[in-house]
C-alpha cells in the first residue's frame, strides 16, 4: 500500500459509478449518514382573482395577475394587477423521501424510519487498498437496504489532500548466486484530510437539482471486527452549496455525513464493487 494509491483511492471516492463488477468475497466498507438542509427559493402568486369589475373572487386561488374594467367620466378604465413574491422553503432529507413515494414506481410508500446512508467500499487487491465510488441507499431497521441507484451523486473539479501515512517494512536478503531480498509488512498507518470543489446532484419524482460547492472532510485506515482493513470516512460536509432545479427554482445550503461506521457490503442488496475507475 502506498501513497499513489491513497491518491487514487480520494478520486474514487467523488466519481460516479463508471465500469462495475461484482465481487463474490467479503468486501468491508465504510457506512455514513446522509443529512441535507437546502433552502429552495421559488416566485409564487400573491394576488386575488378578480372578476371584470374589480371585485374579488371569494374562495378563488391567488393569481400572478388580474385585469377588471371601471367607468370614470365616461371613459373606460383598465386595470392590471401583477403581483407575485419570492417564497423559500426547505428541502431535507424528509422531503426528498416525501418525493419518493411519490414516484411512478417508488421504491417506498412511507417514510417512517428510512434514512439514507452512504457506502463506500474498499477492496484489496494484492495488498493495494482502494475505495470505491460512493453508493446511496435507503435504510430502515429490521428492513433491506434499498439502492437509490444514480439518484444522488457527487463530483469534484479542485481537489486538495492532506496525507499522513507511515508504513513500515522489513528486509531480508538471502545469500547465493542470485540473491533475493523479501520485503515483509511490518505496520502502515493511514489518515488523510481532504477537500475539494465540486457538486452534488439529486435526481427525483422529475426533479434534478444541481449544486456546487465544497466539500470537507476526511478518511483513516481502521480495521473491522474480523480484522480486515477498511478506509474509513470521517464526518464531512458540503458548504456554500448553491445551484438550481430544472424548474428554474434557487437552491442554497448544505448537506453532511456522519463519521463512517465498518460494515460488510453483502448486507446492501445490489450494491455493486466498483474496481476500476481511472483518474481524471
Amino acid at each position: 500500500m502506498n501513497k499513489p494509491q491513497f491518491l487514487k483511492a480520494f478520486c474514487l471516492a467523488i466519481l460516479p459509478i463508471a465500469s462495475q463488477g461484482f465481487s463474490a468475497d467479503p468486501v468491508p466498507a465504510s457506512a455514513s449518514t446522509f443529512s441535507l438542509a437546502l433552502t429552495v427559493s421559488s416566485t409564487a402568486n400573491a394576488t386575488v382573482a378578480k372578476n371584470a369589475s374589480g371585485v374579488p373572487i371569494k374562495g378563488a386561488a391567488l393569481v400572478d395577475s388580474t385585469t377588471y374594467t371601471s367607468t370614470k367620466n365616461g371613459a373606460t378604465i383598465t386595470t392590471t394587477e401583477q403581483v407575485t413574491k419570492i417564497v423559500a422553503s426547505k428541502y431535507t432529507v424528509k422531503e426528498f423521501l416525501t418525493d419518493l413515494t411519490g414516484e411512478e414506481n417508488p421504491l417506498i410508500t412511507d417514510i417512517k424510519g428510512w434514512s439514507i446512508q452512504k457506502i463506500q467500499a474498499t477492496t484489496n487487491i494484492e495488498g493495494d487498498l482502494n475505495i470505491t465510488a460512493p453508493s446511496y441507499f435507503l435504510v430502515k431497521k429490521g428492513a433491506a437496504p434499498i439502492s437509490l441507484g444514480n439518484r444522488i451523486s457527487s463530483n469534484s473539479t479542485v481537489k486538495k489532500s492532506g496525507l499522513n501515512q507511515k508504513v513500515v517494512t522489513s528486509s531480508t536478503t538471502t545469500t547465493g548466486e542470485e540473491p533475493v531480498t523479501t520485503v515483509t509488512p511490518v505496520s502502515t498507518s493511514y489518515s488523510e484530510a481532504l477537500k475539494f470543489a465540486g457538486g452534488l446532484t439529486l435526481v427525483v419524482k422529475g426533479k434534478t437539482f444541481g449544486l456546487a460547492g465544497i466539500y470537507t472532510g476526511s478518511q483513516k485506515l481502521a480495521f473491522t471486527k474480523a480484522k480486515d482493513e477498511v478506509i474509513l470516512s470521517g464526518a464531512g460536509k458540503f458548504t456554500s452549496l448553491a445551484g438550481s432545479t430544472n424548474e428554474q427554482a434557487i437552491l442554497e445550503g448544505s448537506a453532511a455525513l456522519t463519521a463512517g461506521i465498518a460494515t460488510d457490503v453483502s448486507t446492501y442488496p445490489g450494491f455493486v464493487v466498483v474496481e476500476d475507475v481511472p483518474n481524471p
